[in-house]
């Protein structure tokens, strides 16, 4: 039986390896003039414990428009989809469901994600800045 999704830390199931890549895809640069961008990500995890089929991370400000784990069954690549996907508003979280269990070891999760570059100082949001030119907005990231 798959474990169902938690926010207690005493039983982990999966921990990040040393892998994280985001990008903006080609062309996607934000938009500084309506504050919105595009990105990709892929996360590296090491899933602990067998008979799991859930993924939960931290999600704040985001619109995630696609999600999957990769990772390999007898030396085959095997690609699961998202059949659901959660949020919990008041922890600033996604929890993303697959149709089958992940294997104990390395997957790749990636998403697909939309935003805005708010002005609330969480994730990637928006700044301006003033230099001999006049005001300049920018967008910045903070962990």
């Amino acid at each position: 039986m798959p474990h169902s999704p938690s926010l207690s830390p005493s039983i982990p199931v999966l921990r990040t390896c040393d892998h994280t890549l985001y990008k903006l895809p080609n062309g996607h640069a934000p938009q500084l003039d309506n504050f919105v961008f595009k990105a990709d990500q892929e996360v590296k995890i090491e899933v602990l414990e067998e008979g799991t089929n859930f993924i939960t991370l931290h999600s704040k400000f985001l619109h995630i428009t696609a999600a999957a784990v990769e990772f390999k069954v007898d030396g085959k690549d095997k690609k699961l989809e998202m059949i659901s996907m959660k949020f919990d508003v008041k922890h600033h979280v996604a929890t993303f469901e697959f149709e089958e269990t992940m294997p104990t070891g390395d997957v790749v999760f990636s998403c697909s994600f939309e935003g805005e570059l708010n002005n609330q100082m969480a994730g990637f949001y928006r700044s301006t800045y003033t230099d001999l030119d006049g005001k300049k907005k920018v967008g910045v990231y903070f962990f």
